[in-house]
């Protein structure tokens, strides 16, 4: 099914730029959807690039007490670390970032779509 919506700006791709981009706009009052062929918004810099790294560094310096060892002496809090610890502190901080994304752009109210978008003419989408 085809849904025509008319907009002052379509950005196409939830990454970084195009959701700062579609937010920025709704602030000065626009009309703004935001297109994601992936379906997943904050694009792969939240789903596999820097924040997905960045909380697994710091959920294995949390869980090991790496940072406390240098203050406190040897005392590590575990003695392992399970795959399924580090994925769980890593889905969550996935899901609160992906829930903080969702909810700016409710609030801005920027319209979310999920698909793939190409131009048909230099007016459409």
């Amino acid at each position: 099914m085809v849904e025509e919506i008319s907009v002052d700006l379509a950005v196409i791709g939830a990454g970084p730029a195009g959701e700062k981009g579609a937010l920025q706009a709704a602030q000065e009052g626009k009309n703004v959807v935001l297109i994601d062929r992936m379906g997943m918004l904050g694009g792969s810099c939240l789903h596999q690039g820097t924040i997905p790294s960045k909380a697994l560094r710091l959920a294995i310096l949390d869980i090991t007490g790496f940072q406390l060892k240098a203050f406190y002496g040897d005392q590590s809090r575990h003695d392992e670390i399970s795959m399924p610890d580090l994925q769980e502190r890593l889905f969550k901080v996935v899901e609160e970032q992906n829930i903080q994304i969702a909810n700016e752009c409710e609030s801005a109210g920027v319209k979310v779509i999920y698909g793939s978008a190409s131009f048909r003419d230099q007016h459409h989408l």
